[in-house]
């Protein structure tokens, strides 16, 4: 059973990922998953599961926060939509097989993966300027392809959307910035909606799961969580261009740093 702690906890969680979604187009995720393991392991979820409950979980969250980011960064002029036309077919494609092959990983061995991305997000996050590589967005299968591919895979099967792989990859194309966390957002979205799919069809090939899911998907996490992140998360994109991002880049990176080194040695 859970109780009103357990759901102030999920409450303030939505509301951190919708406002860092927003504002700095990566941390929905970042910021949902640890709540939700520690959620579901006050509720006594099987321990085999666990993990993968909170993947599914915080992406199937992340829908509605990337309709309102893209929505709000689009009528702001920061959504590409000539990268998101060419890339959103490729990250939906990955966005389904990340939540196809999750189930095939163990919980620990998710759990470990999880906290080695984090860190190497805080990383970025702490960087001064992006890394500039190409003056303009390259051609060919690889960069407008395969990229974005793997990008949706990875962002789908760590529940975590498209920002904390899209963003940087965007910068490196010399996308400005503003315009860069806009089109993650929307990019996150083409990935969440298949990669939701995936995680859903669970229910099929994991017989043994808890009552009040749809697969590995808590239809209770998503009901409290969904709202109040959809709510919080304009006031975030709207703030993205009007206060300095750095201070909140490096408390964002402590925090998920804290995270990971406790996902890893506690």
């Amino acid at each position: 059973m859970f109780d009103v702690t357990d759901i102030l906890i999920l409450a303030c969680a939505a509301c951190m990922a919708g406002f860092t979604a927003g504002l700095l187009g990566v941390g929905g995720g970042m910021v949902m998953v640890p709540t939700l393991l520690l959620f579901h392991q006050s509720l006594g979820f099987a321990p085999d599961y666990i993990v993968h409950t909170a993947f599914a979980t915080s992406l199937a969250t992340v829908v509605p926060i990337s309709i309102t980011s893209a929505l709000s960064h689009y009528r702001r002029g920061n959504l590409d939509l000539a990268i998101w036309r060419r890339w959103v077919v490729f990250v939906g494609l990955g966005g389904i097989v990340g939540g196809l092959i999750v189930r095939w990983f163990e919980s620990r061995t998710l759990e470990v993966m999880f906290a080695c991305l984090a860190l190497l997000v805080a990383a970025n996050l702490l960087r001064l300027r992006p890394v500039i590589i190409w003056s303009s967005p390259p051609r060919g299968l690889i960069w407008q392809g395969a990229l974005p591919s793997l990008f949706g895979c990875l962002g789908a099967m760590f529940g975590i959307g498209g920002g904390t792989f899209n963003v940087p990859y965007l910068s490196a194309m010399s996308v400005p910035i503003h315009r860069a966390i806009g089109t993650a957002a929307g990019l996150g979205l083409g990935l969440a909606v298949p990669g939701v799919i995936g995680f859903a069809l669970g229910e099929f090939t994991t017989p043994d799961l808890p009552a009040g899911q749809i697969g590995f998907i808590s239809l209770l996490g998503v009901a409290v969580m969904a709202p109040l992140a959809v709510l919080v998360t304009p006031l975030g994109a709207r703030l993205n261009s009007m206060i300095p991002a750095r201070p909140l880049r490096v408390i964002f990176a402590v925090y998920i740093s804290i995270v990971a080194l406790r996902l890893l040695f506690f």
